[in-house]
């Protein structure tokens, strides 16, 4: 009698478990989704400036960059090693 309780209190531990499983599934699915729907609306926080374009072009960059994010800091990085192996 005592392993007939035990077996039918472990499925019905299985059954909640599933239950709360495909209710925290649905839950995580849909919140993937909002959160992929805002990171499609945001805009990209950096710019890539090379060396194809001119002056004008990298000062318009940078403009519109600071127009669209108020806050933004101007960082220059150089990347020393690249230039060394070409």
């Amino acid at each position: 009698m005592r392993e007939v309780l035990l077996v039918l209190a472990v499925l019905l531990l299985f059954g909640y478990v599933y239950i709360l499983m495909g209710k925290l599934d649905r839950f995580l699915s849909e919140n993937r989704k909002s959160i992929e729907e805002k990171s499609e609306k945001t805009e990209p926080s950096r710019i890539m400036l090379t060396n194809d374009l001119s002056d004008e072009e990298i000062l318009n960059e940078i403009r519109q960059f600071c127009v669209k994010h108020k806050n933004a800091r101007i960082v220059i990085f150089d990347d020393m090693d690249a230039r060394d192996e070409t």
